[in-house]
């Protein structure tokens, strides 16, 4: 009885997933559309007949989509020789045995579990491309057999699959803007930071919110810090305050050597004068006594370095103090009501910012795009 149900199940299914894809199809696929742009990428259309996950997989996998019964068989039976694994992931608490043997069948849809169980099975990543969202499924990671492991070099390069997950339950392969759209993929990776504005213009939410905390600081800094703590706004204001500090301090440092004073200059010396070459030639008594008296009298006025010696030194300025800044703690204070009172804004703003929502620019998603390993 409960197998006549299955695919009654799956009617229905297909059929929420067709009436979800034409209210959803047009905000899902631009918002998608224009994060993969930013990353060079773009999707190529994959029917949806209940065979979308496998046909995607197939033409990452080789080249194009007419291998999907092959992928799907190859996963099912993946999923029977691992029960112990996977037999506690079954949607609806339904019986392992019975999802296995439906996922048999052509045009059933494959998830979650089907991607897994394939990336485990060949050995691979897959990333799954989502609005806002990229995860990552490592197939690599905690093999459960030795013999999976023998084949794999340390410097090998794990093959990485790409493909895309929209609202309505549909999966497409992903594919280069600039091609090939037919053969293997050759995707090209770009980072997110290789694509990110150096002078950003629109802001995020989180990122008004980091600005009005830390007037000044960098755009571009404010976004890689938020992708580094998974956008966790009180770790990215305590990072750049923790920034400010250690910069100000060293500023105040190399303030104080700058205006310390000189060492005292030393007591000033006549150099000796070097012997005149005339002293070696002979010269009569009345020059030498004129030579005598002319030293007699120099003796007896003290040269102006010899006085100098008893002038008293101008006392060195001190060094102007550095204006009093607040501490640390008092700037976090003070981040942290400025923080308060933004929420309560947003909250009084939240209509608007619902209304505005959907104008998001393509530098607003692929700035919030994180990557989730699984």
């Amino acid at each position: 009885m409960s197998r006549s149900k299955k695919p009654e199940r799956a009617t229905r299914r297909q059929r929420r997933a067709q009436q979800k894809q034409k209210f959803f199809y047009q905000d899902d696929t631009q918002d998608l559309d224009n994060q993969l742009h930013r990353l060079g990428l773009g999707t190529k259309s994959i029917a949806g007949d209940g065979n979308c996950l496998f046909r995607s997989l197939s033409d990452q996998l080789h080249g194009d989509d007419g291998h999907h019964r092959t992928v799907r068989q190859d996963v099912c039976q993946f999923l029977r020789d691992n029960k112990e694994t996977y037999q506690y992931f079954v949607e609806d608490d339904g019986d392992f045995d019975d999802h296995v043997t439906n996922m048999e069948a052509d045009s059933c849809f494959g998830g979650n579990m089907e991607l897994a169980a394939f990336a485990k099975l060949k050995r691979v990543k897959i990333k799954v491309y989502q609005p806002g969202m990229i995860y990552v499924i490592d197939g690599t990671a905690e093999l459960d057999n030795d013999e999976g492991q023998d084949s794999m070099d340390d410097d090998a390069e794990i093959p990485v699959l790409h493909i895309a997950y929209h609202s309505w339950e549909h999966y497409s392969s992903v594919r280069n803007l600039d091609g090939p759209m037919t053969g293997m993929p050759e995707i090209k990776e770009k980072s997110l930071d290789e694509e990110e504005d150096p002078q950003p213009s629109t802001e995020t939410s989180k990122e008004k919110m980091i600005l009005n905390s830390c007037p000044g600081a960098n755009m571009v800094k404010v976004r890689r810090l938020l992708r580094k703590y998974k956008g966790d706004v009180d770790k990215v204001i305590d990072a750049l305050y923790e920034q400010e500090v250690t910069k100000t301090t060293d500023d105040n440092c190399s303030v104080d050597q700058d205006t310390k004073p000189d060492d005292e200059p030393k007591d000033h010396q006549v150099p000796a004068s070097k012997p005149d070459d005339t002293d070696t030639l002979p010269i009569d008594d009345s020059e030498q006594d004129k030579r005598e008296s002319h030293g007699t009298a120099t003796e007896k006025i003290p040269s102006a370095a010899e006085n100098s010696t008893f002038l008293p030194h101008d006392p060195p300025k001190a060094a102007p103090k550095p204006k009093k800044r607040m501490s640390k703690q008092q700037k976090k204070e003070q981040a942290r009501q400025r923080r308060k009172e933004q929420r309560l804004d947003r909250k009084r703003e939240q209509a608007s910012l619902q209304a505005t929502t959907s104008d998001a620019t393509a530098d607003d998603l692929t700035s919030n795009m994180k990557q989730l390993y699984i």
